[in-house]
């Protein structure tokens, strides 16, 4: 191959060097009497591909005795120990088939491989090259079905990994060692036969070439020159230290600098709209004296490092990041990347964020600008501090409101006649540790929440009882912001009983794909396999009322209460009076508005009433239902479905205020 090695600018009339003999492996030269200066770094060679060795016994020729200490095939790094006292090594003609293999001849160990005085004796010694794995057929030397184990040992002799092989049959073993070594194969107990042996060593990994643009390698002499006359487009590797001293713009190109490689800039250097700039894990730019790094034009979607990597600024030397940076710098990640990739830099050093200006001083890196009062609009809380700070609070209400910033992973109810939700607020979605968010007002412009929205709520911080809230104080409910709406982008499959479902915020697409049995009519889903004429089988579950354990939410306006999958809202609606707060048993008064839900769908509802005059009020206000009967027997009061409904709601309690000690609900158990 030919490589072109592009002369400096300022270099004159001087024709580039054209190097004849590249190393297609490293990118050096191969001309030994070559003076050129482009070519002063010369191959050293390469260390050949490890071989595979493969030894199967039955192309070895019958012995009775195989001398001890001698290669069992030459050149293929297997040998064999010392025989123990008494014993020997010995090919000799035995028949066995296995995985396509039809074997004529064994080689026997005598005995158990042994750590004696004398050495290591009966058994085998492989010296490996490098990682490789060991293949072995083998057969214990006992036709009696006895526990027998080949085992593989290190050079201290200590155990790798020992497999059991029985007498009834050949067996196929496989062992794998990490690194170059000695180790020894034989037997753990007794006698043991082998058929076959082979290793099969890893591929050994190319060092990488220090630069390498577009394919092409260049080592760490030329990386200097290669960086400097790159141009947009070019696709750039920095595997080891390649340091630009001269004054230095970053082309449109894609660099990455890769694990455990350096970039030293030691002058300044700019970095134009559409380069691409990567630091890997392990990775380091480090930026000399009086040197400024201007990454401001870059994106995000352009600029990408880890914690791991590493931004070593030098005294009198700045960096201008990307401005979105200065977002991190605020939010709740502050420090988690800017500041441990900055770690190692001298006072001194200057680290610019958008609109913020650090400076690296003894103490830590201190800002231009003061940062913003933890719980204001412009430095929210966590949902992991908000709560910290609501169990501060106690059950009394602050002074002041406070922002807490989070994603809402649930939306637990919304009150229609006063238009405020009630929702779960955390730092990550599918995070178990919630804040309440209680009576939340949508902010101005906000028309819509959904689950996965990531969002700021203004309100008061504190328990109610022992639970952690962002709520209302006196006539002062929280408002909410949307910071970015979620969207949907990942979807379950659809389900014979179950459309595709967002895997966030659990959203519908599309429709249940429904039960088929067109392949063969046997009666069951063909895609499910789902028995279509079985009845569905059904559950039954109750709710009590006898005390407020069962009572989740409560308010003036509406009361909640949830047992064994079973859940019962009690609306205010159109009452004259607010909701009841009553236990053993609940109130439900006159004109308010029920809802009962269950884990599946609803066949039948039993109204437990506190008496007989309560049952009849009950019925009268649910009247008549469609694809429904209702009756009424003494204090209970039974819906009976003619077909499953997903929700029972009686929409007013025109009958009467109704008291209830338990309801007893059955419902479709789901697939």
């Amino acid at each position: 191959s030919t490589v072109t090695v592009i002369t400096p600018a300022g270099g004159g009339d001087t024709p580039a060097h054209e190097c004849e003999s590249v190393c297609p492996t490293c990118g050096k030269c191969l001309d030994k009497d070559c003076t050129e200066a482009a070519c002063a770094e010369k191959c050293e060679g390469h260390e050949p591909a490890l071989t595979d060795v493969v030894i199967n016994i039955s192309n070895l020729a019958a012995s009775t005795e195989v001398a001890p200490e001698s290669e069992l095939v030459a050149g293929s790094g297997v040998y064999l120990t010392k025989a123990a006292e008494g014993k020997k090594f010995v090919i000799d003609s035995n028949n066995k088939s296995i995985d396509g293999f039809d074997f004529t001849l064994r080689f026997k160990f005598y005995g158990t491989m042994k750590n004696e005085s004398a050495g290591i004796t009966g058994g085998l010694r492989l010296e490996l090259k490098g990682a490789a794995k060991i293949t072995v057929y083998a057969i214990s030397g006992n036709k009696d079905a006895t526990d027998r184990y080949l085992v593989l040992k290190d050079s201290a002799f200590a155990d790798i990994k020992s497999v059991n092989v029985l007498g009834d049959k050949a067996y196929k073993v496989e062992f794998e060692v990490s690194a170059a070594g000695t180790y020894y194969l034989g037997s753990s107990n007794s006698g043991m036969n082998i058929y076959y042996l082979a290793i099969a060593y890893e591929a050994q990994a190319e060092e990488p070439a220090a630069v390498v643009i577009n394919g092409q390698n260049y080592s760490e002499a030329q990386a200097e020159e290669a960086l400097l006359a790159l141009k947009a487009g070019d696709v750039v590797v920095i595997n080891t230290n390649g340091t630009i001293a001269k004054e230095y713009t970053f082309v449109a190109a894609n660099y990455t600098i890769g694990e455990g490689a350096q970039l030293a800039i030691n002058a300044n250097a700019v970095a134009p709209a559409g380069a691409k700039l990567a630091v890997s894990a392990g990775s380091k730019i480090v930026v000399g004296a009086g040197a400024t790094i201007d990454l401001s034009a870059l994106t995000q979607e352009d600029f990408s490092t880890s914690t791991e990597a590493r931004l070593v600024i030098a005294a009198d030397a700045k960096v201008i990041m990307p401005a979105y940076t200065e977002q991190l710098w605020n939010d709740k990640y502050l420090n988690a990347v800017i500041v441990a990739m900055v770690a190692d830099s001298e006072v001194g050093a200057q680290l610019v964020l958008g609109e913020t200006t650090l400076t690296k001083t003894a103490n830590g890196w201190e800002s231009d600008k003061p940062v913003a009062e933890k719980g204001t609009e412009g430095n929210p809380y966590t949902v992991a501090e908000a709560i910290a700070v609501a169990k501060g609070n106690g059950t009394t209400a602050p002074s002041a409101q406070q922002f807490v910033k989070g994603y809402i992973v649930e939306i637990v109810s919304y009150n229609s006649q006063y238009k405020n939700y009630e929702l779960l607020l955390a730092d990550e979605m599918g995070s178990k540790t919630t804040l309440k968010g209680y009576r939340v007002t949508l902010g101005s412009g906000v028309s819509s929440i959904s689950v996965g929205d990531l969002v700021l709520v203004e309100g008061y911080l504190y328990c109610y009882n022992t639970t952690p809230q962002v709520q209302y104080s006196g006539s002062t409910n929280p408002t909410l912001t949307v910071v970015t709406a979620h969207v949907c982008e990942s979807w379950t499959d659809a389900t014979c009983d179950a459309p595709a479902a967002c895997t966030v915020c659990g959203k519908a697409n599309g429709e249940a794909l429904g039960h088929t049995d067109e392949a063969d009519s046997n009666g069951k889903c063909d895609r499910c396999g789902a028995d279509l004429n079985a009845a569905a089988a059904s559950e039954t579950a109750s709710l009590s009322f006898a005390d407020k354990a069962q009572r989740t939410t409560f308010t003036s306006s509406q009361q909640v209460w949830e047992q064994n999958g079973i859940k019962l809202t009690n609306d205010q609606a159109s009452s004259t009076s607010p909701v009841a707060d009553y236990a053993k048993p609940a109130r439900f008064y006159k004109s308010s508005k029920i809802t009962i839900v269950a884990p599946g769908q609803i066949t039948k509802i039993v109204f437990d009433c506190n008496s007989s005059s309560y049952a009849t009020a009950l019925k009268n206000s649910i009247g008549t239902v469609a694809g429904a009967t209702v009756s009424v027997s003494s204090d209970k009061v039974t819906v009976t479905f003619t077909s499953a409904v997903d929700s029972f709601v009686i929409a007013s309690l025109s009958g009467g205020q109704v008291r209830m000690d338990a309801i007893e609900v059955t419902y479709i158990v789901a697939e």
